[in-house]
């Protein structure tokens, strides 16, 4: 069984000042479902930064997805050079 979850952009809303910042589903201009809350404990936790990793959550599931299908076929080249498998181009870091 393949687990399923709330598909991105997900959003951070309320004030950092409150109580708690939620994460919601969508953009700001549409009505947005609540994903999570991130409530603050009075400065003992990074409430802001908690809740940006949150946020971040589908996109990083994404990029994860693509890493593992790069490293899946790296592996496999290795392991079978005999089966032509595409080749990457190599990163390069922007400014």
């Amino acid at each position: 069984m393949t687990p399923t979850h709330t598909p991105g952009p997900w959003r951070i809303s309320g004030s950092s000042l409150g109580e708690k910042l939620l994460i919601e589903h969508g953009n700001a201009d549409t009505f947005s479902p609540i994903i999570g809350s991130v409530y603050s404990d009075k400065g003992k936790l990074p409430q802001i930064a908690n809740a940006r990793l949150i946020a971040k959550a589908p996109e990083m599931r994404a990029l994860l997805q693509d890493a593992l299908q790069i490293i899946g076929r790296v592996v496999a080249d290795d392991l079978m050079p005999d089966i032509a498998a595409p080749k990457f181009p190599s990163a390069t870091m922007h400014n």
